[in-house]
């Protein structure tokens, strides 16, 4: 997102895009206020298993049950709405 972020801001007349894992959208969501803030053209396409993948199936190749790796899914299209009615990604 940074990235996205830098390159919208160097260049506007052009559209910015980055594709991330739910984990890393969740923890960049101070990000997508600043792109939204500065209407920065950037499309986000979010990865979301709704789970931490690779420790997941490192359980399972190990034969153990998964553990701590699932959770409900996150909607990522009504945080990037943020309250204001207008879609950010």
């Amino acid at each position: 997102m940074p990235a996205a972020i830098t390159s919208a801001l160097h260049e506007p007349q052009r559209r910015g895009s980055v594709g991330t894992p739910e984990m890393e959208a969740s923890q960049t969501v101070g990000e997508l206020a600043t792109a939204a803030r500065h209407s920065l053209p950037i499309t986000a396409l979010v990865f979301n298993d709704a789970a931490l993948s690779l420790i997941d199936v490192k359980q399972q190749q190990r034969g153990f049950k998964a553990n701590g790796v699932r959770y409900p899914g996150i909607n990522f299209a009504d945080i990037a709405e943020g309250g204001t009615g207008d879609r950010i990604v």
